[in-house]
């Protein structure tokens, strides 16, 4: 067998610097500084932070589903949606379906966590299942 001409002349691979190299690694963030951010990126996306509706959150499906279908829930309906859900976690719902005027939350009452949004184009035609009840707001 033949050597393999300049194999000897290889350069050892040096871990990238700068841009997505081990550089840009940072340390943990004070207490409390990670929730700040993922409030204010949640009022950015017009979801509003979990304390502001009373500890009603989103799921990072229905967190997209906003954002990719644009929309936004000012506090009075945010509001409304958290009462729905009470309202139905009353009655042992697990989960519900709430309506609003412009959109469709398919929410886990036991969790208190929306699990997807609609926009009223995709109500249309649309088969709500595993949900044991409905609440309009």
């Amino acid at each position: 067998m033949k050597p393999i001409e300049g194999l000897n002349n290889l350069n050892p691979i040096k871990p990238a610097s700068g841009l997505g190299g081990l550089d840009r690694l940072q340390k943990p963030g004070k207490p409390g500084e990670f929730q700040e951010a993922l409030n204010a990126f949640k009022d950015k996306a017009g979801v509003g932070s979990t304390d502001a509706v009373g500890g009603l959150s989103f799921s990072n499906h229905a967190v997209d589903r906003m954002r990719s279908r644009g929309i936004h829930f000012d506090a009075a309906t945010l509001q409304g949606i958290e009462k729905a859900v009470g309202k139905a976690a009353a009655k042992g719902s697990s989960n519900t379906l709430v309506l609003t005027e412009n959109a469709a939350l398919v929410v886990s009452a036991k969790n208190n966590k929306v699990v997807t949004v609609l926009d009223k184009a995709m109500m249309k035609e649309n088969v709500f299942t595993n949900i044991d009840s409905t609440v309009l707001v």
